[in-house]
């Protein structure tokens, strides 16, 4: 007579301890983007008239000069304006509004991380007129307080050593291994062995 094997049972238990394992490994597998690093800029404002009155409901659009992506927004009950998220790039920023010559802001160039201001000065005239700006450079950035700057990958490889051996931090790894594993003995065995 032969000997069969007895049916293993598998519940849905089994399977969700199974999944939630198998989600859990390749989960810290999966890469994981840097939060810090921040590759999109603001653009953002107030718009007024010309005796510096808030205007409300003006129409705002960044058009990137390179590739055509374009947001638009309006301006809030404060006249305040916010585009978000922006890919870095050269923006052409125009204001409509009815009743209002058409506001035109040329080249606004955002890097990583700017929250660049421009404020519309908008001048009484019908939409088909327009007012043409060049846009400046910004020395500061009144609106964040944060300070930043863009390193290219040559620039890293050209940094220095300094005398530094590229080994040394495995050898580090290995003598805080050591280390631990030596106090972990130290507290369980209530001495030290020494070898």
């Amino acid at each position: 007579m032969e000997r069969t094997k007895p049916l293993k049972i598998v519940t849905h238990t089994h399977v969700r301890c199974h999944a939630l394992l198998l989600a859990a490994v390749f989960g810290t597998l999966l890469p994981v983007p840097a939060t810090a690093q921040v590759s999109t800029a603001d653009i953002l404002g107030t718009a007024f008239d010309q005796g510096g009155s808030i205007l409300v409901g003006v129409k705002i659009t960044a058009t990137n000069l390179s590739t055509g992506f374009s947001r638009a927004t309006a301006t809030n009950e404060s006249g305040e304006f916010v585009l978000p998220s922006l890919p870095v790039g050269h923006y052409v920023v125009k204001a409509e509004i009815n009743g209002f010559k058409a506001y035109t802001v040329a080249d606004v160039a955002i890097a990583e991380g700017d929250r660049r201001r421009i404020d519309l000065h908008m001048e009484v005239g019908q939409v088909t007129e327009s007012v043409d700006v060049k846009a400046q450079t910004a020395v500061l950035q009144s609106d964040s307080s944060s300070i930043g700057t863009l390193i290219n990958s040559q620039a890293v490889q050209d940094l220095p050593l300094n005398g530094r051996n590229f080994m040394k931090p495995k050898q580090r790894h290995k003598e805080l291994f050591r280390f631990a594993r030596r106090h972990e003995e130290e507290r369980t065995f209530g001495y030290r062995s020494e070898q």
